[in-house]
């Protein structure tokens, strides 16, 4: 059925009205670009160097890529510039690896370049976190801290965490700690206020050869991909 002008008139005249159709048609426009546009960035870091991030970023990387059938991104932005050993020319500023996008040796002031690129999943290798990094850390969607949780390191991470959240007062809602040591923890305490919750990661030997038994716990960590 067509309206007729008595039940038309009062909207068009009203300016309130007019205001919220209009409020109303531009969240439904940004609602509609946001879901073509949009793309997910996973920051990862961790409190001291060989706790396997990097490992477990490349193996997030190649489940989202090869597993899913996402368009990701992997960003190397602590200084080891390790990842430059899978290109044929290390001189790359980026080149593909089994069908992950990869970034090598990048900084925070070339990052912007990568995040405007077309990708569904843009994943950060942040390295040891420190008082400017973990400000950084804290700006995107997901944020996975790899830290060890054996009963001989538990103290010493404490400790190391407690000392990052007091000189950098970062939120720390969305932080969620990777660990091989914690099967039976859904939890870490790190003070009586503060506690994270925590998710298991196997241990992986080849992030690019992913066994069957590991994927569904990278499956949990990514969630709803």
């Amino acid at each position: 059925p067509i309206s007729r002008y008595d039940q038309l008139a009062d909207q068009v005249y009203n300016q309130a009205k007019r205001n919220d159709i209009y409020r109303n048609f531009t969240y439904g426009a940004q609602l509609m670009l946001w879901g073509f546009f949009k793309k997910t960035v996973i920051a990862l870091g961790s409190l001291e160097h060989g706790a396997g991030l990097t490992t477990v970023c490349l193996a997030l990387s190649n489940f989202l890529c090869n597993k899913a059938g996402k368009k990701t991104a992997y960003v190397e932005l602590n200084t080891s510039n390790e990842i430059s050993s899978l290109a044929q020319n290390c001189r790359l500023d980026t080149f593909t690896y089994l069908g992950i996008h990869i970034y090598p040796h990048r900084t925070f002031t070339s990052l912007a370049e990568v995040l405007r690129s077309d990708y569904d999943y843009i994943l950060l290798d942040m390295g040891v976190l420190n008082t400017y990094s973990a400000r950084e850390f804290t700006k995107y969607e997901k944020q996975f801290l790899i830290c060890s949780l054996s009963s001989w390191k538990k103290k010493k991470t404490k400790e190391k965490l407690s000392k990052l959240l007091e000189t950098t007062e970062i939120p720390t809602e969305s932080i969620t700690i990777l660990s091989n040591c914690c099967k039976k923890e859904s939890t870490f305490r790190v003070s009586p206020s503060v506690s994270f919750p925590v998710l298991f990661v196997p241990f992986i030997q080849n992030p690019f050869q992913l066994h069957l038994e590991i994927l569904p716990y990278l499956g949990k960590i990514l969630g709803q991909y």
